[in-house]
């Protein structure tokens, strides 16, 4: 996802917020003032703020992150080399190839390990 389609994203939650809160406490004002309504007075438009403040926390987040990369793209480039490894192998012991399965198999073995083939010695 890149920046610009995440501000997007996150102005959308805020506003999205906004719109469930005010909802939400304009249907809920009318309920009376007993215990489960209280909770739901309290509650429903709970979620608004949340929406809202992790809106405004991501927002803040990504704006941040941002302007810190703003010139990242000035040092490192997608077409830039990169240094190739060279990896040498080493064997242990001296190996042979068993005749039936040709698994590798050390000289010291008298069975393949992988199919029980008595091995030439």
């Amino acid at each position: 996802m890149n920046k610009s389609s995440g501000i997007f994203g996150f102005v959308v939650v805020i506003i999205f917020g906004s719109l469930w809160t005010a909802l939400a406490i304009g249907m809920t004002s009318a309920a009376p003032d007993e215990m489960p309504f209280t909770m739901v007075k309290v509650i429903f438009p709970a979620f608004g703020f949340l929406f809202i403040g992790l809106g405004v926390f991501n927002l803040v987040k990504t704006v941040k992150s941002k302007n810190k990369n703003e010139h990242s793209d000035l040092y490192y480039t997608d077409s830039e080399e990169t240094e190739e490894k060279e990896y040498k192998v080493y064997r242990a012991d001296k190996s042979k190839k068993c005749p039936m399965c040709h698994s590798t198999v050390s000289e010291s073995q008298k069975f393949c390990t992988n199919c029980g083939n008595k091995l030439d010695e």
